[in-house]
């Protein structure tokens, strides 16, 4: 009888999910084993990389998942972990067109253009990142604040205030406690003493408006 890794993966993903690598890495080398001379599912490459991100060696796991998408060129998984992991390693552009890959796999999926979105964004190119995060918009409304503060953070790059408030405003309607989105709305008000603004607030940046995020 042909041994079945599947129990083995089932393991690994559970001690993954409990935060226990090391026996996470145990059970992903025994289904390793029991795989043989057959290739590795995509779900073990995405468990095995996982892996290998979460105890901090990107390295492994970006070529555990490169070698992964050479057997599965349509695992949509793959391509958005792949990409995750290089946006850790600041590979901002690299993980921009990982995305794009997969997108060309899957445009249906909110996630992937959001990913794009944010990895655009982070590399300063602010006109692709608003089309990737409006279509988030256009796929799921209700994505969530991180959507409609980037969004409304363009808006104000643009000089277009009003559309900046707009956006602001949508992302309390997720978070109302939201301090970044809260913090840009405040200082969009104008403050009612006039040489507050001529002193303190000439040129600003509201909070968050930055070309990058955490």
């Amino acid at each position: 009888m042909t041994p079945d890794p599947g129990m083995a993966l089932l393991q690994a993903t559970l001690a993954l999910e409990a935060g226990e690598l090391v026996a996470a890495e145990e059970a992903l080398a025994s289904a390793r084993a029991q795989f043989g001379s057959r290739q590795p599912s995509a779900a073990w490459f995405h468990a095995a990389a996982l892996a290998a991100a979460v105890g901090g060696d990107t390295a492994r796991a970006t070529a555990l998942l490169e070698e992964g998408l050479q057997c599965y060129p349509q695992a949509v998984v793959l391509h958005n972990n792949l990409a995750a992991v290089q946006e850790r390693r600041g590979q901002y552009e690299g993980a921009s067109r990982t995305i794009e890959h997969a997108l060309l796999t899957d445009a249906s999926l909110p996630q992937l253009h959001k990913n794009l979105g944010d990895y655009l964004y982070r590399a300063q190119r602010y006109d692709e990142a608003f089309d990737a995060l409006s279509r988030v918009i256009r796929l799921a409304p209700s994505h969530g604040p991180d959507v409609y503060l980037k969004l409304g953070n363009i808006h104000y790059r643009r000089g277009d205030l009003v559309a900046a408030r707009v956006a602001w405003e949508s992302a309390l309607q997720f978070d109302p406690e939201h301090r970044i989105v809260r913090a840009n709305l405040a200082a969009l008000t104008p403050p009612a003493d006039p040489v507050t603004v001529s002193t303190t607030t000439d040129g600003a940046t509201p909070v968050g408006v930055v070309p990058s995020v955490p």
